[in-house]
C-alpha cells in the first residue's frame, strides 16, 4: 500500500494563522457575486469583439463592439481628476482648536503637504484610485512609509523620504460584507509574491526587523520540506490535496510552484481556541499555515489605517455598486442591435435565392448577367424584412440612456441638447445635469482623499528627529526654503479637500457674473452705480484662476497703462519730428 500524505499535518498550522486562513475563505465566499460582476464590468470595458464577452450572444454573423462603455468609463476619470485637482491649491488645513489657528503654521503645513504630495508622486496614485472607483465602484487605499533612493555614479541621492499613498487592488481585499462599517470591520489584504521578492525585500529590512526574519526563515524551511514530500509522493496518495491558492488549483502545484501567498490581517481578533483578543493588530500570514509578524497599529486616529470610497453604497452590504453597473445591460442591447442590423443588411445585399425546375445560374451575379431559366423554371429572393435596418434607432436611443445612468452629463460631453436656449437656460441645465456628477467627486474627496491626507501629515510629524526644508512663495512671489522642525508643527486638525467645491462654485460665480453683464442692469445706471467695480474685478480674477498672478489686480491700473501708453506716444511722435528737422537741416547743408 502507497505511502499516504497529508498536507494539513505537515503544515502544522499555527491556530492564528488558521483563524485568520478561515476568516479569508468566507469572506473571499461572501464577496463572489460583487467579483463576478467585477470580471464582466472588465470583459465589456477591454473587450474589442462580442467575443471576447462571456455573456454577449454569439448567434451573429458580425461580432462588432461599440465600446460605449468604455468611453463613459473614460469620461468619468477624466472629469474626477479635472474636478478635483484643475486648481493649484486643493487642499485647505481645518484646525480642531484656537491653538491650532495660527496662520503661519496653517501656510507652513500646507507647504509642507504641497511639497510631500509632490515628491510622493500623489496624483498618479490617485488616477489609480479614480478608476477603481470608476470600475469596481470600490477604491482602497493606505499609507506606507517609504526612502526611495536613487544609485548615481557619484553615490545614493534620496528621492523622498516619508509617507506616500499606496493603492490597494480592490481584487485583493477582504472583509466582512455585513459589518456596520467599513473603518471598523476587520480587514484581509492578500499578496502574491514570488520566493526572490519576499528574500530581497527581507534582507533590506533594518536589524529591529530581526524576529519577522527568524519567522520568515522557519516557514521558508518548512515550505522546503512540504515541496520535497510533496514531489516524491505520487498525486494520489496526497491528502487535503484540494485548495485554491494563488491561481493553483491544489496544494501540490502551490508548493513546486514559487509562489507565495500572504495574509495580512488588520484590526481585531478574537482565537476560540485561546480564548485571546488581538486587539487592532497588524498579523502577516505565509501559506496559510505561518505566523511572520503579529504587532499592534499604530494610532494616528484612524482604524486600521485603511480607507475605502464606494460610488453608490448598498444597504446592509459593504460592496459597493459602480456606476458601469446599471449600464452593462443596455451594452449588451447596444451590440446585440448593432450586428443583428449588420447581419440583416448582408442579407439583403447578398440575399439568399430560391430555385424552380431547371435554372441556370452564373457563379457570380453581377448588373445585367444571364440566367437561364426552363419553361416551367422560376427563381426569386428571400430577403428579411428591411424595417429591421432601423435600429440605429434603439442604438442611439441605448447610448443617451448610458450616459445619463452613468451621471455625465451631456452638456458637458460637447453635445448640446434640442432647442433654443438663453444663457441662463444653459447655465440651469448645466447646474442640474451636474448634481449627480458633483456629489460622487465630493464623496470621493470625504471618503479618500481628506482622511488620505490628513494620515499622510500625521504620520510624518510621528517622527520627532525630522527636520526639513519647505518651499514657500512669498507674497513677492519669491521662492524660499524655510526650514522647519516638526515639533513646532503639533497641532491638532485635519486637512480637506477643496478641489471639486472651489471648482464648482468659482465656474457658478463666473456664469452670473456673465448673467449680470449680459442683463439689462447695467444699462441702469442707478442700479448698477451700486457695485463696486473693485470687487467685482477681484471676483472675476478669482473665478477665473487669474489672481495666481501677482498684481494683476491694481487700483485704477487701465489709467496707468493709457497714461504710460500716451508718455512713450508722445516721446515717439518727439523723436519723429527731430528726425525731420534734422533731415531738412542737413538737405539744407548740402544744398548750400
Amino acid at each position: 500500500m502507497p505511502r499516504t500524505l497529508d498536507i494539513m499535518e505537515m503544515q502544522e498550522p499555527d491556530y492564528l494563522a488558521t483563524a485568520i486562513a478561515n476568516k479569508f475563505v468566507a469572506w473571499e465566499s461572501a464577496r463572489d457575486r460583487w467579483y463576478n460582476n467585477a470580471k464582466e464590468t472588465l470583459e465589456n470595458l477591454y473587450a474589442t469583439s462580442t467575443r471576447d464577452i462571456f455573456n454577449q450572444a454569439k448567434d451573429t454573423d458580425n461580432c462588432t463592439h461599440i465600446p460605449k462603455i468604455t468611453q463613459i468609463r473614460d469620461m468619468l476619470i477624466t472629469y474626477y481628476l479635472d474636478a478635483m485637482f484643475s486648481l493649484p491649491d486643493y487642499v485647505d488645513w481645518e484646525a480642531y482648536n484656537e491653538e491650532s489657528l495660527d496662520i503661519n503654521t496653517k501656510d507652513t503645513l500646507k507647504a509642507l503637504m504641497a511639497q510631500m504630495l509632490h515628491d510622493s508622486q500623489f496624483q498618479p496614485t490617485i488616477r489609480e484610485l479614480v478608476e477603481d472607483y470608476v470600475d469596481y465602484g470600490n477604491a482602497f487605499t493606505t499609507v506606507a512609509m517609504v526612502n526611495e533612493t536613487l544609485k548615481l555614479e557619484s553615490g545614493v541621492a534620496n528621492v523622498y523620504n516619508g509617507p506616500k499613498a499606496v493603492r490597494l487592488d480592490p481584487l485583493n481585499v477582504f472583509f466582512d460584507p455585513l459589518a456596520i462599517s467599513f473603518e471598523k470591520t476587520p480587514k484581509i489584504i492578500r499578496t502574491i509574491k514570488t520566493l526572490g521578492e519576499l528574500v530581497a525585500e527581507a534582507e533590506e529590512l533594518p536589524e529591529s526587523a530581526q524576529v519577522y526574519k527568524e519567522a520568515l526563515n522557519r516557514a521558508l524551511e518548512k515550505r522546503s520540506r512540504i515541496r520535497q514530500a510533496v514531489s516524491t509522493t505520487n498525486a494520489e496518495s496526497i491528502k487535503n490535496d484540494i485548495c485554491s491558492i494563488a491561481g493553483c488549483g491544489n496544494w501540490s502545484q502551490y508548493y513546486a510552484s514559487d509562489t507565495v501567498e500572504l495574509l495580512t490581517f488588520y484590526g481585531d481578533l478574537y482565537v476560540v481556541e485561546k480564548n485571546k483578543l488581538y486587539k487592532n493588530s497588524k498579523i502577516v500570514v505565509m501559506d496559510r499555515c505561518s505566523v511572520l509578524l503579529e504587532e499592534p497599529i499604530k494610532n494616528f486616529g484612524f482604524n486600521c489605517n485603511i480607507f475605502k470610497a464606494g460610488w453608490r453604497d448598498r444597504k446592509d452590504n459593504l460592496w459597493s455598486m459602480s456606476p458601469l453597473d446599471n449600464i452593462k445591460g443596455m451594452q449588451f442591447m447596444v451590440d446585440f442591435l448593432e450586428n443583428k442590423r449588420a447581419d440583416i443588411f448582408n442579407y439583403i445585399s447578398n440575399p439568399m435565392w430560391v430555385t424552380k425546375g431547371d435554372v441556370e445560374m452564373p457563379e457570380y451575379l453581377y448588373p445585367g448577367c444571364h440566367v437561364g431559366v426552363d419553361v416551367d423554371g422560376d427563381f426569386k429572393t428571400i430577403s428579411p424584412d428591411a424595417t429591421a435596418l432601423a435600429a440605429d434607432t434603439y442604438v442611439d436611443r441605448y447610448q443617451m440612456l448610458m450616459e445619463e445612468m452613468a451621471g455625465t452629463p451631456r452638456e458637458a460631453m460637447g453635445f448640446r441638447t434640442p432647442g433654443e436656449k438663453t444663457a441662463f437656460e444653459v447655465s440651469q441645465l448645466n447646474t442640474a445635469a451636474s448634481r449627480l456628477f458633483n456629489e460622487k467627486t465630493r464623496k470621493f474627496e470625504m471618503e479618500i482623499l481628506e482622511p488620505l491626507l490628513t494620515l499622510m501629515m500625521r504620520m510624518y510629524l510621528s517622527d520627532p528627529t525630522r527636520v526639513t526644508r519647505v518651499k514657500m512663495m512669498n507674497e513677492d512671489g519669491v521662492i524660499l526654503f524655510k526650514e522647519v522642525n516638526v515639533q513646532d508643527m503639533a497641532v491638532q486638525g485635519r486637512f480637506i479637500a477643496t478641489g471639486s467645491n472651489t471648482y464648482t462654485e468659482r465656474a457658478r460665480q463666473a456664469q452670473t457674473i456673465m448673467q449680470l453683464y449680459n442683463s439689462a442692469i447695467p444699462s441702469d445706471q442707478l442700479v448698477f452705480n451700486y457695485f463696486n467695480p473693485k470687487v467685482i474685478a477681484k471676483v472675476i480674477a478669482h473665478t477665473t484662476g487669474l489672481d495666481k498672478y501677482k498684481d494683476i489686480i491694481q487700483p485704477n491700473a487701465r489709467v496707468d497703462a493709457e497714461l504710460e501708453m500716451a508718455k512713450y506716444q508722445e516721446f515717439g511722435r518727439q523723436q519723429m519730428e527731430e528726425t525731420q528737422v534734422r533731415g531738412i537741416t542737413n538737405a539744407q547743408q548740402a544744398i548750400v
